[in-house]
């Protein structure tokens, strides 16, 4: 009985500081980092428009993956080199071996605008009809980086 007193008293003593600690919100404040524009496809994959130069592409996000990637077509219409990943590979789940990755400059996505950035190049035919590439932790990444800038506005004259 002793013990269930015990136990009793630190569930309270615990319940209670932590309430005390949610109620306090004096640091505490919701900021939007960005808006994006996205959809579901027909198979119930989220896609998310972004542009490369000057291109616009359809993503697909990949929320439990690492990576970003292009297709080997999108990279080349976007004028991109394919270079060979240094002394390394990656072999996805389907046993496909990725070799290459190509760096492309003024990538947009909603309000947030990258200089320059790389994506990893995707073996050929890899991606559904309609998908340009893979949005991957990797790009959500860049966004906490200082190459992630606010888009620059347009002026018009």
């Amino acid at each position: 009985m002793r013990i269930l007193r015990l136990v009793l008293l630190a569930v309270l003593a615990c319940t209670s500081i932590g309430s005390a600690v949610a109620g306090d919100d004096r640091d505490c404040a919701l900021k939007r980092a960005a808006s994006l524009d996205m959809d579901i496809d027909p198979a119930g994959r989220i896609m998310v428009p972004i542009e490369v130069s000057g291109h616009h592409l359809r993503m697909l996000v990949d929320t439990g993956g690492f990576i970003s990637a292009l297709s080997p077509e999108v990279t080349a219409s976007l004028g991109a080199h394919a270079k060979d990943i240094p002394r390394s590979s990656i072999t996805m789940l389907n046993g496909d071996t990725i070799t290459l990755y190509a760096e492309v400059n003024e990538v947009s996505i909603g309000n947030l605008h990258a200089e320059r950035m790389q994506f990893l190049v995707l073996p050929p035919r890899h991606l559904p009809t309609g998908v340009d590439g893979i949005l991957g932790r990797t790009f959500c990444a860049c966004t906490t980086r200082s190459s992630i800038s606010p888009r620059p506005s347009s002026t018009s004259t």
